[in-house]
This record gives C-alpha cells, structure tokens and sequence, in this order.
C-alpha cells in the first residue's frame, strides 16, 4: 500500500472531483497564491493521488530551502555545512503544520497545492532550537558542578553522545531560524564551551593498548591506525587511559560456486578512563580468498568503524 509522506487529513480526506468547466486548475490556483508572502507554498502533481501530496510537499521544502540558500544573512560557514549536509531532513522535520488547502483531478491528473505559515515555522523552530539547546547546556552545569573528576568523566561521556546525536541537527535549525528571520535562542559560544569542556576530559587522550585475546594482538597495529584517526594515541607504555580490544574471526563454509574462503574478522574496542567506559567501537571487515590466509588478509586490511 503506497502511503503519503503528508499528516492525515481530516473530513474524510480529500475531495478528488473533476474540475467543473471555467474553474482554476491547482496550477493557476499556484501562482495566484505564490503572491502571498506570508506563506510557503507548494505544488505537486501525479496519476497517483498520495504521490501528488507528497510530491506538493518535497516543493514545499524546495521552496525554503531555496529561500535559505539565497539569503544575504552573513553566517559562520560552519553553520552552512551542516545545514546543506542536513537540510532534507532538517526541513522536512518542520513542516508537520504544512497542509493541503487545494486538490484538484484535471482528467486523471491529480494535483495539490499546500501551504505553511512563515510565521508559524519560524515559531516552530525557535522551540526547537530552544529546548534543544538548553538540553546541552544543562551538560555543561553537570560537568562544572560534579564532586569528583570520575563524576565529571561520566558527564563528559553523557554530554558527547548528545552533541553527537543532537549537536548537526540543532546547528542546522538555527541556520534555518537565522535565515527565516531571526534567532537568539541559541549561545553557540556555550555551546563551543561545553564542546571544548567534553574534549579537555576524554578527548586526545594517550591509550595504554590491552589485547584481550590473541587475535587482537595479532591486529594490534591494525585497530591501533583506526583508533588514532578518532583523535586518540596508542601506545605499548602506562598511561592515563586504556584501550581494551578483544577479536574474533569467522570462517564461513567454502563457497563451492565461487571457489573462494569468506572470512569475517570483528573487533570491540573500549577506551577506559578511570574506570570509565569513554567510548566503544564496534570494527569489522569481511574478505575472501583462495585460502583463509589470504581471506584474513583481505579482511584486516578493510576493517573499519561499523559502529
């Protein structure tokens, strides 16, 4: 069952009638409206009725996009990577107020004209940007407030996992707030503060390696490259951090089709601080050769962050 990307809605859904003779088609009815600034509009249409909302709704989204893009506001560039590397679903995510206000059947051609209040989003967005970020500061408080400095490693840990999560996706509404008309809901310096609070903690530490089986030995030097590409050392010496590893590897039966050995090599790494699991890192790679050997060599060669 094919199912619109639109909310449901109500009073029995749509009306789909044939156009009566001498009335507007939704596309005339389009730019008529478009005049109207007050609003973002959208048109779309399909031999598919849900399509042509759906389609209506990706204009929509267009149409603010193109709006942010062309927008004069001076804003730090690095804003304006994360909203273009976020800006589908960023703008999608706000236009559950958006709704049909025309739909027409034009000879088997169904057409749709929706709407969303400039004003309404941009209401919309301050919340979000708002409570977002009054989220991440209250991290910031936590650190600073903690009794002892483990206390604060495991607010540290808290805090990167939702600047992780959250941080892109926050950045990039205050760039589409900015840009819409204005924002001050967020502090960026705080919120560069409590970035650099959660780096001083458990970033760019030194890690002390600790195989836990031989095959994580044997891929020490493997998994110490990726490791180090996160911004962390490895090293054989004491230090402030440890790095626990343990591998497996799985040989598969022998494809008999392709005359080739499928081996999977799967890695767990966690770096420890002060008895605090600061970060963990699921590593794997599958290869295939004549031999498993060969299999294994090709595999380790691939291993990468999966998760």
């Amino acid at each position: 069952m094919m199912r619109t990307l639109f909310p449901v809605i109500a009073a029995a859904s749509m009306l789909w009638s044939p156009l009566a003779q001498g009335e507007d088609t939704c596309l005339q009815f389009f730019n008529q409206k478009t005049r109207d600034q007050s609003f973002f509009w959208g048109y779309g249409e399909s031999t598919i009725q849900p399509v042509a909302v759906d389609v209506a709704r990706v204009d929509l989204a267009k149409q603010i996009r193109v709006q942010v893009n062309s927008s004069s506001r001076v804003v730090e560039d690095r804003l304006s990577v994360d909203f273009q590397s976020n800006a589908e679903s960023v703008v999608s995510e706000n236009l559950t107020e958006a709704r049909v206000v025309k739909s027409c059947n034009d000879g088997g051609k169904f057409q749709t004209v929706v709407k969303i209040n400039k004003g309404q989003l941009l209401k919309s967005i301050r919340s979000k940007v708002r409570l977002h970020s009054e989220k991440l500061l209250q991290h910031l408080d936590t650190i600073k407030n903690a009794a002892s400095r483990k206390d604060k490693i495991i607010s540290a840990v808290a805090a990167q996992a939702d600047i992780t999560e959250n941080g892109p996706l926050l950045k990039s509404n205050f760039f589409l707030c900015l840009n819409l008309g204005s924002c001050n809901a967020l502090d960026l310096k705080a919120i560069d503060q409590l970035s650099a609070e959660v780096q001083q903690l458990i970033g760019n530490k030194r890690l002390k390696f600790l195989p836990e089986d031989d095959l994580a030995l044997d891929l020490k030097a493997d998994l110490k490259d990726i490791i180090q590409k996160e911004g962390y050392s490895v090293s054989e010496q004491k230090s402030e951090a440890n790095l626990k590893a343990s591998c497996r590897k799985t040989v598969f039966a022998r494809s008999e089709q392709l005359d080739q050995q499928f081996v999977e090599i799967s890695c767990n790494l966690q770096g420890v601080l002060e008895g605090v699991v600061i970060f963990t890192h699921e590593i794997s790679a599958t290869g295939f050769g004549n031999t498993e050997k060969d299999a294994v060599q090709l595999a380790r060669s691939q291993l990468e962050i999966v998760r």
